[in-house]
């Protein structure tokens, strides 16, 4: 709600807020102006004024209650977000991974072409200035940056004037009811009356369905992204010297981020400057000093040459994805702790989980971070850890409980050369620095494995 908040005030809106709990989050809006209370209070919202709350905040919330009882209309995050993006000429970022870093970079690439942006973002921008994370304030009416959320259908309601589609996966199929149900939302978002263009990766074959369902496969306004020679904006990739080619012209990408993901998120952020006829060159600088985004392969630190990286991974392709990029960049081994998110994840998609972190050298599993969420019986990390030993026997693999525990388990199996990926959409980050303390003093005699 942050960036919605400060996006809200700056276009001279009246906004005011309340939280649970102090934050530094809470004290930028503040600096920027806007009342943030602590607790709740309904007394302190006007009679005329609107109510937006968060997806995390439920109905019983003494607010919302109060408010539904006096027979006021609350309104969602995403109503306030479709309101704000048919002021802006908006970019909308739909996918199932991704989002957050390719949104970031399209705002990087945007900048960096001479546009002025305003972003809604589920992350912070390193070396951008936003007054909360996610939050950069451009020029009113100018372009919009915003993520377009699927887990709930709600990505379908926003004004965007280009879509860009990262990739399409079976996720959230609680929601939709299978994977027809999901596939008919992309539908409704791909051929949405306002839209003037679409991004698509063409690497990726839920994308490419998507794009033959609606007809667009050979649209003149779709700008389809990848490494196939058919593709407008094309990626030619290794790990040393990727090149991006946009009319016969090849420029050379420098990314700041490892793994073919991130270079092929810096080919949507090209080819969504195309879809706008930004100046490519400017956008190809902006992306190759683009600093990265946190908690996207973010990395906390190093120590004893064993390096600790932060990332948001929490399904099986973010998962492989992750690995792949350490493995791009580590002299020695990749040791993944991975974090379950939520119970009703984990009783969907346990046993997807193991082919992808069998792809480390070694593997930490904590308990659920639940998200709100109640326990379920029978629904445990025991799940994950049963299905990977069962997969790869040999592999090294530590069960742990919470996130506390992580640091030890870590410092026991590295050795220097190593990269410590930390994959949680739950606390795992803040054990980063504990982790580098602990590892400070590793012997280098880590588990083999």
């Amino acid at each position: 709600m942050a960036p919605i908040t400060a996006l809200l005030h700056h276009m001279g809106h009246s906004v005011t807020g309340s939280d649970q709990n102090p934050s530094d989050i809470v004290e930028s809006l503040r600096a920027m102006g806007v009342p943030v209370t602590i607790g709740a209070d309904f007394g302190r919202i006007p009679e005329t004024a609107a109510i937006v709350r968060s997806t995390a905040v439920p109905d019983t919330h003494p607010e919302v209650d109060a408010a539904i009882r006096a027979g006021r209309t609350v309104r969602r995050r995403a109503d306030a977000l479709a309101g704000i993006t048919s002021e802006f000429r908006t970019i909308a970022v739909a996918g199932t991974h991704g989002k957050t870093t390719t949104s970031s970079m399209i705002a990087a690439a945007l900048l960096g072409s001479g546009i002025s942006v305003s972003s809604v973002i589920g992350g912070r921008l390193l070396g951008v200035e936003q007054p909360v994370p996610g939050a950069v304030l451009g020029q009113l009416g100018g372009v919009l940056v915003a993520e377009a959320d699927e887990s709930d259908g709600t990505f379908v309601e926003l004004k965007s004037s280009i879509a860009v589609v990262t990739n399409i996966e079976a996720d959230h199929l609680e929601y939709y009811g299978g994977e027809e149900g999901l596939y008919a939302a992309f539908d409704t978002f791909l051929t949405a009356d306002h839209l003037t263009a679409v991004v698509a990766c063409g690497d990726d074959p839920g994308v490419m369905r998507a794009l033959r369902r609606t007809g667009r496969i050979s649209d003149p306004r779709v700008f389809v992204y990848g490494r196939s020679t058919a593709n407008t904006v094309r990626l030619t990739f290794s790990v040393t010297d990727s090149t991006v080619t946009v009319d016969g012209t090849d420029y050379r990408l420098v990314p700041q981020l490892p793994g073919l993901h991130n270079a092929l998120n810096m080919t949507a952020a090209i080819a969504a400057v195309v879809a706008v006829e930004g100046d490519v060159p400017g956008a190809i600088d902006g992306l190759n000093s683009f600093a990265g985004v946190g908690r996207r392969f973010e990395v906390r630190g190093c120590a004893n040459d064993i390096t600790v990286v932060d990332d948001y991974a929490h399904l099986n392709g973010e998962i492989i994805a992750a690995i792949s990029a350490a493995r791009d960049v580590a002299s020695g081994r990749v040791i993944v702790a991975f974090q379950p998110h939520r119970f009703s994840r984990t009783a969907a998609l346990w046993e997807t989980y193991a082919p992808a972190l069998a792809k480390a050298d070694a593997v930490v599993i904590t308990d659920i971070y639940p998200s709100g969420e109640a326990p379920r019986p029978g629904v445990s990390a025991d799940l994950v850890a049963g299905a990977l030993r069962e997969l790869a026997p040999d592999l090294t693999m530590v069960r742990v409980g919470p996130a506390i525990e992580v640091p030890k388990a870590i410092a026991e199996i590295a050795r220097p050369g190593d990269y410590c990926l930390l994959l949680s959409a739950g606390d795992l980050p803040a054990i980063a620095d504990q982790t580098l303390r602990l590892l400070s003093f590793a012997t280098g005699r880590g588990n083999d494995g």
